[in-house]
């Protein structure tokens, strides 16, 4: 499997498993993922294309974290859902990822919510016939550490998702 990354802004995919396509460029400006690209649009219908220029020209900003050592590129998610829990970050993915092993686990997704001590505490969202608690407490600090340890876990029926299989974010504060 080839691990594929774009946007519709890049007209598709521009990084094949973690390379840039000849002609593309991409780097980290502040821990978010910038591009430029012969296949960029040129602007949103209503409004410009917003951009970073520094001396190496004008980047496109992408919404993603990541970084880029040695060419290589490395997608951490969309910078809007990343959880900042006592002053740490959570990428989601990465803790979804680590989660997925868990045997009897059916479906998770991970998500933030305000705290007023923690800033945001980490809330996992589990489709499982049987408790998986300490078994994802235990995969959070062994892969992580305690700062990615779920302060809530809670048992839903189903997790949403788009039609591609993509988790669909902006749904999960329904299952609260």
């Amino acid at each position: 499997m080839i691990a594929t990354w774009g946007l519709t802004e890049t007209a598709s995919g521009i990084v094949y498993d973690g390379r840039a396509l000849a002609h593309v460029r991409v780097k980290a400006i502040q821990g978010e993922l910038c591009v430029q690209s012969p296949t960029l649009f040129r602007a949103y219908r209503d409004a410009p294309r917003p951009a970073y220029v520094d001396d190496e020209g004008t980047w496109f900003p992408t919404g993603d974290g990541g970084s880029v050592d040695d060419g290589k590129v490395r997608v951490q998610g969309r910078l809007q859902f990343v959880i900042s829990t006592g002053g740490e970050k959570v990428w989601p993915e990465d803790l979804e990822k680590i989660f997925a092993a868990v045997d009897g686990l059916n479906d998770v997704a991970i998500t933030g919510v305000d705290d007023p001590e923690w800033g945001q505490r980490v809330v996992a969202l589990v489709v499982s016939a049987r408790s998986v608690d300490e078994e994802l407490r235990a995969r959070a600090i062994e892969h992580l550490g305690p700062w990615a340890v779920p302060k809530e876990i809670r048992y839903v029926t189903a997790i949403p998702r788009t039609s591609n299989g993509k988790i669909r974010r902006s749904a999960l504060v329904n299952l609260f």
